[in-house]
């Protein structure tokens, strides 16, 4: 296997991956954590530094790509957040050379001079032929980043030939090809009045708490034992950060 080399303009790469549609359209494969809850992540930034960013600055077409993951995200309920990101969006290009080699019978004729017949004689036959065709093959990642657990728990990637295309059109076939990859994203943000586990548990142990307050408003002087749900008090700061987030 050749190895494979990054490029200089990750966007470019984008933009002819698009470019060959009409041909064939790019490969696109996914990989998923098995044990990733979607449902706990509402929020999401870009990794840092990003992937297509290796020289450590951005660039038109940097910026460009991004945007395009950005519009799939939020299409999707998520919301940017640099300060607390659930998720973060790393993005990556390479460009591999390829070489493929296709063998096929080919008609041919041979002549040769018969002093039988006293002239030339022609006859065909059958004889391999093989066609070799050199390309360059480029790979766009998409990889969805745990950030409290820094583990990836999704990537998307699209594989395709490299053709030309005009730098006017190299816009608009990022955005397409980052809605090729996203097409199979089936997940959304999980919604704001979502309850998580630790909310649930902290109301099952502060319900006790709630019959108190009752029976001192009508009046009841003795108040019977209250068993309290040991992790009850443990999660109360867990809740008040849930709720600052949701506000």
């Amino acid at each position: 296997m050749l190895p494979a080399r990054r490029l200089s303009s990750p966007a470019a790469l984008l933009a002819m991956l698009l470019a060959t549609a009409c041909a064939s359209s790019p490969r696109v494969s996914t990989q998923v954590a098995p044990d990733a809850d979607f449902t706990a992540y509402r929020t999401y930034a870009f990794h840092a530094p990003l992937a297509a960013e290796s020289q450590g600055y951005s660039t038109p077409d940097s910026e460009r790509m991004k945007a395009a993951a950005r519009a799939q995200m939020e299409a999707r309920g998520y919301t940017y957040s640099e300060s607390a990101p659930d998720l973060l969006v790393n993005i990556d290009a390479q460009l591999q050379d390829r070489t493929d080699v296709f063998s096929a019978p080919q008609m041919q004729q041979r002549v040769y001079y018969s002093q039988f017949d006293r002239g030339y004689i022609s006859t065909a036959y059958w004889a391999p032929r093989n066609d070799v065709y050199r390309y360059v093959e480029g790979t766009l990642n998409v990889d969805l980043v745990d950030a409290k657990a820094k583990r990836l728990v999704w990537e998307g990637t699209a594989v395709a030939r490299m053709n030309k295309v005009k730098p006017s059109e190299r816009g608009p076939r990022t955005d397409q090809a980052m809605a090729e990859i996203f097409a199979e994203y089936p997940h959304r943000a999980a919604p704001c009045g979502r309850v998580s586990s630790e909310v649930q548990l902290l109301r099952a142990g502060l319900e006790p708490l709630h019959r108190i307050d009752d029976l001192a408003a009508g009046g009841v002087g003795a108040f019977p034992a209250v068993e309290l749900h040991p992790l009850a008090l443990l999660q109360v700061l867990v809740v008040l950060e849930e709720v600052a987030d949701a506000l």
